[in-house]
């Protein structure tokens, strides 16, 4: 299998820093009939019958990196079975938006805008990926909230110059039997490897967190790799490893700050861009120690 290299960026190639990205993603929904293209009185419309909606001719406006194609298939399935409404139907209008919200990936769907003679408009407010688990032979996006997301890869899934972070270990029963995708998960471990997603994501541009490739956050072990508290580690590709101390939702006294780790760690990846040999970054203390072994 042929594995495309991945770009990473240099110290001047980075954009500046950003605030808290949403873990959210909007998205405006445009359903429109063909052929129209003047703008009718609503009487004029209804009189005409043009006032019936195709549900097979729709746009879909989104600004999201990474929007699976199976997010899309679903979406147009449904419209398809819905196949056309009134516009004035607004029992119709309603049982649509409820179905559209009953997808696994749509958190919010609000009420919507007519667009007279013949379109509406739904805006749509998608739960956005911000890691990945591997259940058997492929990865699948989670949200924020531990649920498992349609949209399996065979590889971590990149958005934008980015890629979603590989979470370990997977849950035990998702392992053993297939999760409804939609439903919070309540695994401490697996919240445990998530709360180290936020901070990564609030305190890295895209391009920084591109610095990390195809990186697995594995909060498997109960201690550091020294023997110390705090076993989340951070495992990159070339067997390189960032021992990270807690994850933020196990933080002990004395812990250094999310942030300041983070700096570390981008540092130590800008200064391996360079030609700096190290296999071992230490980003648990004010001074960040290397191991070239």
């Amino acid at each position: 299998m042929m594995v495309r290299p991945i770009h990473m960026p240099t110290r001047a190639q980075l954009s500046p820093r950003r605030g808290a990205v949403p873990f959210w993603v909007p998205v405006a929904l445009v359903i429109l009939a063909v052929g129209i293209g003047a703008v009718l009185l609503e009487r004029s419309a209804l009189d005409r019958g043009v006032a019936r909606v195709d549900l097979a001719r729709y746009r879909l406006h989104h600004g999201q990196a990474w929007f699976s194609q199976d997010w899309r298939q679903e979406l147009e399935d449904l419209l398809l079975r819905h196949r056309a409404l009134l516009v004035t139907d607004h029992e119709a209008r309603a049982a649509l938006r409820a179905d559209i919200l009953a997808l696994p990936f749509v958190a919010q769907v609000e009420p919507g805008e007519v667009l007279w003679p013949a379109g509406l408009t739904l805006r749509v407010r998608l739960a956005e990926p911000i890691a990945c688990v591997r259940i058997g032979q492929e990865f699948w996006p989670i949200a924020a909230d531990g649920s498992l997301l349609p949209g399996g890869s065979y590889a971590p899934h990149q958005r934008g110059p980015d890629f979603l972070p590989v979470l370990v270990p997977t849950p035990l029963e998702w392992e053993q039997d297939f999760p409804s995708f939609g439903e919070p998960s309540s695994d401490s471990l697996l919240l445990s490897a998530l709360s180290l997603v936020r901070p990564f994501r609030e305190h890295l541009n895209a391009d920084e967190r591109a610095l990390f490739g195809r990186v697995v956050f594995d909060v498997s072990a109960g201690v550091a790799p020294d023997g110390l508290p705090g076993g989340a580690v951070l495992r990159l590709e070339g067997k390189r490893v960032i021992p990270f101390g807690d994850a933020p939702l196990e933080r002990g006294p004395g812990e250094l700050p999310d942030r300041i780790k983070w700096e570390h760690a981008v540092e130590g990846l800008l200064d391996a861009a360079e030609g700096a040999d190290w296999r071992v970054l230490d980003v648990r203390w004010d001074v960040p120690e290397r191991d070239g072994k």
